[in-house]
């Protein structure tokens, strides 16, 4: 009785740990380049650099990126424009980024591509090393 009184101590005592890193994993963002999977060459992206800054193109065919600082908060990453103010938001999920609409500033539809409301962006390790790592602010 005493040995499975141990295992189920132990046992819960990693489940708290386990818990507690996923919880704090998600209000951790690492920078980087996010696309869309399968739309990684024409499709929306989020470009997260590693001194705070980033830009959101929600359109290819947009001329239109907004470009600023952002922050993590409430397991969430808070893009806002420097020019404009606007507020782009993504909520924080084990595979990437995904886009919330209904909290970020109006887009302008352009095309079938323009980024959409629970749109996942995942992390795109070849964009990153290239776009990401060569950035100068």
């Amino acid at each position: 009785m005493r040995k499975k009184a141990f295992v189920f101590v132990i046992l819960s005592v990693l489940i708290f740990i386990f818990l507690l890193y996923i919880d704090t994993s998600l209000n951790h963002i690492r920078p980087g380049v996010y696309c869309v999977k399968g739309m990684e060459d024409v499709g929306p992206q989020i470009y997260l650099y590693q001194d705070g800054t980033g830009s959101f193109c929600y359109a290819s065919a947009s001329s239109d990126w907004p470009d600023g600082k952002y922050y993590v908060k409430n397991k969430k990453v808070i893009l806002v424009d420097d020019y404009t103010k606007r507020k782009f938001v993504f909520s924080i999920h084990f595979s990437g980024l995904v886009y919330e609409q209904d909290l970020s500033a109006e887009l302008p539809y352009h095309d079938d591509l323009t980024a959409k409301d629970g749109m996942l962006f995942y992390y795109n390790k070849e964009r990153t090393n290239y776009y990401v790592y060569n950035h100068s602010s």
